[in-house]
């Protein structure tokens, strides 16, 4: 039976050859194409959170350990709980921390796509907070209030025509993972790829469309003033080593 199907398909591939060919080129191709798509949502998501470390000097930034590098959905190994939020906002020297989610997005206006990354934004106090560690100010519109929902504020580059085709204006409508956005807001240039190329949303938003709950990509820990940096760091880590179980180095 199987001596039947080889014979089968050889026989196909030889009286086919073109068509074969150009159906093997295709699966190449699309093989290609989802494996850069990966390998460039990951790259970006790398360059994100690094760049994350360098918004302010009273802040100590938490990333998630582990990178995907597998197949979607594998994601990170050890992600950060909501619950450390809670927990190292009483550690000792540290005033307040804030739980941070980071997507690669895909953004499109009038036919014309993008791949940026949307950054979650936190109600109440902590917006505030968020937008004095991230400098964040305003070109034209408003930054977001506690209960926006389908609204977003965008980063300077959108207002460039070759981002998307056209610049964006505000009260615009963006999709962003195929749902439609309002744009209340575009930021000030900063000369910083994450704050000119953002993508913001409030949290609970960024949690529907993206899916994600219970987790943290980054935790941003404000430290108190007067504090010694390096031992609140080492407070820090001694809680995050209790709770993953990890020896200490």
């Amino acid at each position: 039976m199987m001596k039947d199907y080889l014979q089968l398909a050889y026989g196909s591939l030889k009286n086919r050859r073109l068509r074969s060919w150009l159906t093997m080129v295709g699966i190449f191709i699309g093989i290609a194409a989802v494996i850069s798509l990966i390998g460039l949502g990951q790259g970006l998501r790398v360059a994100i959170m690094g760049q994350f470390n360098f918004l302010t000097t009273d802040v100590l930034t938490i990333q998630a350990s582990g990178l995907q590098t597998g197949p979607p959905g594998e994601g990170v190994v050890t992600p950060l709980l909501e619950s450390y939020v809670a927990d190292l906002s009483n550690v000792p020297g540290i005033d307040r921390a804030i739980g941070r989610l980071i997507e690669s997005a895909r953004i499109e206006y009038h036919g014309f796509q993008d791949f940026s990354f949307a950054a979650s934004i936190p109600d109440g106090q902590d917006r505030k907070e968020i937008e004095r560690i991230a400098n964040l100010e305003l070109d034209q519109g408003r930054l977001l209030k506690d209960g926006d929902v389908n609204k977003v504020v965008l980063g300077t580059n959108y207002l460039d025509p070759e981002t998307l085709g056209k610049p964006v204006q505000l009260r615009d409508t963006v999709l962003i993972q195929d749902k439609e956005f309002e744009v209340v807001g575009i930021l000030a240039k900063k000369g910083s790829f994450i704050i000119d190329n953002a993508i913001l949303l409030n949290e609970d938003v960024m949690r529907s469309l993206f899916d994600v709950n219970d987790t943290y990509d980054v935790i941003v820990a404000v430290v108190q003033p007067g504090q010694d940096m390096a031992r609140v760091k080492e407070r820090v880590e001694s809680y995050l080593r209790k709770e993953r179980d990890v020896e200490k180095a």
